[in-house]
């Protein structure tokens, strides 16, 4: 069930993950995903996190560092980020990279999104997750790895 990869924008996988949350209210969940200041709290692998901008009522511009084990140099993103409440129910949130002169290149390599996103719906007595996700952490890793670890990991 892995959806097909855009050969014009990159050769590395898409990757899409589903899980459901007993007992979590899709509103808890979109807020612990959402919240940049809270995801520090519950995400090992951030380094640092914060937004840029505010664009409009449905799209910020934001600064993600993603810390990764010591052999490999740190990643870190420069992301718009749009989010809509659909039927007051329903979670969508999406992000693709972007070059903003508010987050310019740090010592980590700068990765790419080139889209990835969640979609969190009421289930049962909590909620459920659809995550999906193409995103190339450029630098000296091979595609083949990439690919075979994200593989993996899906």
């Amino acid at each position: 069930d892995r959806p097909s990869v855009d050969k014009e924008k990159s050769s590395i996988n898409m990757v899409k993950l589903f899980s459901e949350f007993p007992g979590v209210t899709p509103e808890t969940m979109y807020d612990c995903l959402h919240d940049a200041d809270y995801r520090v709290v519950w995400d090992t692998s951030m380094g640092d996190g914060y937004n840029i901008c505010h664009l409009d009522d449905n799209n910020d511009v934001g600064y993600y560092l993603l810390k990764l084990p010591a052999v490999v140099a740190n990643r870190d993103f420069c992301n718009e980020r749009s989010w809509r409440n659909v039927d007051g129910r329903e979670f969508i949130i999406m992000n693709h990279s972007v070059v903003h002169e508010k987050c310019p290149p740090t010592k980590a390599v700068r990765g790419q999104s080139i889209i990835s996103g969640y979609l969190i719906r009421p289930h049962g007595t909590g909620c459920s997750i659809t995550y999906v996700s193409q995103s190339d952490p450029k630098g000296w890793i091979p595609v083949k790895i990439m690919n075979s670890i994200i593989t993996s990991q899906g």
